[in-house]
Formats: C-alpha cells, sequence, structure tokens
C-alpha cells in the first residue's frame, strides 16, 4: 500500500466485527478495526485503485477522470459546513487488528478507506457521480484480501457520522450496474438509485448514480 503510515488523528473508532470469511475459522479472537480520520492523502491512492478496479495505481494517476479523486483532497476544514463551497472533505482509514498469527496486517497498514469530495461549479471538473454542489461524492475501496468482513460497513458508519457533523445533506455515488457487493452494501446503508442517471462506463457497461440523504434520517 501507498504510504501507509497513518499519524496524528485527531479522533477515532473501535468497533469489534466479527469474521465471516472462512480463513477466520482457526481465529480464536474478533477481529477490531479501528477507523481513524484519513491524515495521509497519499494512501488514498491504492483504495482508489481498488475502486476503480484498475491494477496499477500509476493507471489511475495518469486518468483524469479518475485522479481527481484524491487530488486535491483537503479535510483540515473541520469547522465549516456544507452551506461554504470550501466545506471540505472528509474521509477515513480502516486498520484491521488481527489477532490470527498467520495475519500479514499490522496496526499501522490500512486495509481499507472512505471518503467524499465537494466539487467546483464546472461540470468538467466533477466526478461520475455528481448530483449538486452541496452534496460529495463518496469514494470507497477495502483491501482485496479483506472484503467480505464488514469494513466497508463500519467505513461507512464512521464516515456518515463525521459527514452530518458538518451538516452535509447526504452523499451521492456512481455504481456499476454489475457490482452486487456494492450495491448490496449502498442499498443497506440507505443509498437509493437516481432515476435517469444511467450511463455507460469507462469499461463498457452501465454505471447509475446513487444518493444517501441525512435529512430523513
Amino acid at each position: 500500500l501507498v504510504s501507509n503510515k497513518q499519524q496524528g488523528a485527531a479522533a477515532s473508532s473501535s468497533i469489534t466485527i466479527s469474521m465471516s470469511s472462512s480463513s477466520s475459522s482457526n481465529n480464536k479472537n474478533p477481529s477490531i478495526v479501528e477507523i481513524r480520520p484519513v491524515t495521509d492523502k497519499e494512501s488514498l491512492w491504492e483504495f482508489l485503485r481498488i475502486a476503480a478496479h484498475e491494477d496499477d495505481v500509476e493507471v489511475v494517476k495518469s486518468n483524469p477522470d479518475l485522479v481527481k479523486y484524491v487530488q486535491d483532497f483537503d479535510n483540515s476544514n473541520d469547522t465549516a459546513s456544507s452551506t461554504s463551497k470550501s466545506a471540505g472533505d472528509v474521509g477515513v482509514v480502516a486498520f484491521l487488528n488481527e489477532d490470527d498469527d498467520d495475519s500479514k496486517t499490522s496496526n499501522d497498514e490500512p486495509v481499507g478507506s472512505a471518503w467524499v469530495r465537494f466539487w467546483t461549479d464546472d461540470p468538467t471538473k466533477r466526478g461520475y457521480g455528481h448530483v449538486r454542489d452541496d452534496i460529495p461524492e463518496l469514494a470507497i475501496g477495502v483491501s482485496s484480501q479483506h472484503q467480505g468482513k464488514g469494513i466497508g460497513t463500519a467505513l461507512l458508519q464512521q464516515l456518515f457520522v463525521d459527514v452530518q457533523k458538518k451538516a452535509i445533506p447526504g452523499i451521492s455515488l456512481s455504481c456499476r450496474d454489475d457490482n452486487a457487493a456494492a450495491l448490496q452494501l449502498y442499498q443497506r446503508l440507505g443509498f437509493e438509485r437516481v432515476k435517469g442517471t444511467e450511463v455507460s462506463n469507462r469499461i463498457g457497461g452501465c454505471s447509475f448514480t446513487m444518493l444517501r440523504l441525512f435529512d430523513e434520517d
């Protein structure tokens, strides 16, 4: 992973999750997922690669439609509300503490991340799932060897908390119609498909926009 040392986080949340993969059957202790704020933007590149279904981070960095999801990411403004165009981005990172002796994951190595970006008024600089300027768009990725363990759920649940603290009204995202696992996760956590947003994606398939509003909670 890229630049995987996260230091100086202002706050964190430890969540105990049950391991659902068969490889964890011999593990006597549950895994602990610690969710921390993003403090190192460079670590997001690897998870953007996963989210984009690419094999090489450099491919992601050379694609202008993808690079915007990490480039200029800035979550330093913790006080602005959604009424300001400089409200600031929000992001969280998951660190998995496994007690299994065979695990190669250390506490300082991130295994997943979820973050949201605000886009500008310029349509050419918006992401795939843009809905409106006061609603940021989600990007999320979990390392392949740790998928199916509840990490994505833990990331999104903490992200929802952090986003609502800034009075941000909702989150949008773009989802491929053939990504059944991701679609199930998003629907379970309250995202709804936005009608009429179906478009051909960069690999020739179909993608659509989803929206999660918080004022309905």
